[in-house]
């Protein structure tokens, strides 16, 4: 197949994933989860005053409902909370970009273990559509950021050793 061809599926693959993950972004699910009001206020507070919601300076790790929290979503979280306002669309949209952009690596990493374009637009497509990634794309979740930095390491080790 053609690279033209190639890249106008993949296009048409990352649209069909950004629909599927906003799409109602802020009303399915219905409401914010315990967890994700936590990262929402600790982000509101990390992006307005530059403490979380124990008033610590920037911390590495967060402390909510007696769990800690890892800072990577948090801290991604707050970007969007300061641009957009504090809303359940805000709090969630960082979860779906970054549930698209694994839908993007698993076509590169696809492509690398197996030499095959296709092979990587049928994963890509499989992601986009999989029932597991789409739940966990529309609420914010640690697991889906976590997702996307392993597929992303994933791929950058597996350049770096084949140079």
């Amino acid at each position: 197949m053609k690279k033209q061809f190639i890249y106008l599926f993949l296009g048409l693959i990352v649209l069909l994933a950004l629909f599927l993950r906003i799409y109602k972004l802020d009303k399915v699910p219905p409401s914010l989860s315990w967890d994700e009001t936590a990262v929402g206020y600790n982000a509101y507070t990390i992006a307005n005053f530059g403490a979380d919601e124990w008033g610590n300076k920037f911390p590495l790790v967060f402390k909510s409902f007696e769990d800690f929290k890892q800072p990577i979503h948090i801290y991604l979280t707050a970007i969007f909370v300061k641009l957009f306002g504090l809303s359940d669309f805000s709090v969630r949209l960082p979860a779906a970009i970054f549930g698209v952009g694994s839908v993007i690596l698993i076509y590169f990493l696809a492509k690398e273990f197996f030499k095959s374009r296709l092979a990587g637009l049928l994963a890509a497509l499989f992601l986009a559509v999989s029932p597991y990634n789409l739940q966990f794309s529309r609420f914010n979740h640690e697991l889906n950021f976590a997702v996307f930095f392993l597929m992303l390491g994933i791929l950058l080790f597996y350049r770096g050793i084949k140079k």
